[in-house]
């Protein structure tokens, strides 16, 4: 991935924590801008259409990336890539946009 400013290439996808995971990347986009306008945290974990997130507890450890409240991100994804959210508790939604770049 170059170290070019983000540049949009696609949708953004409304993606509620709980919810089945959604393909956020068709084509060869390499980049994942991801917004949580929440008052809370939201774990987020990548992969194939069955992949799934879950926050962790001091017992068990999860394959969630955390995003803290208010927060925003670009992940570097392959293409094809599907993408969960979860929280430790309430509703929330995050928002991610396909592109390339930081």
């Amino acid at each position: 991935m170059s170290l070019a400013a983000f540049q949009a290439q696609g949708l953004t996808y409304a993606i509620a924590a709980g919810n089945a995971a959604v393909q956020v990347s068709t084509a060869g986009q390499q980049g994942l801008y991801v917004a949580n306008p929440n008052a809370q945290a939201v774990f987020l974990a990548f992969g194939s259409s069955a992949v799934t997130a879950a926050a962790p507890t001091t017992a068990a450890p999860s394959t969630g990336l955390c995003l803290p409240a208010g927060r925003e991100r670009t992940y570097s994804i392959p293409p094809g890539c599907y993408m969960a959210a979860a929280t430790t508790g309430g509703a929330a939604t995050v928002y991610a946009t396909p592109g390339y770049g930081l």
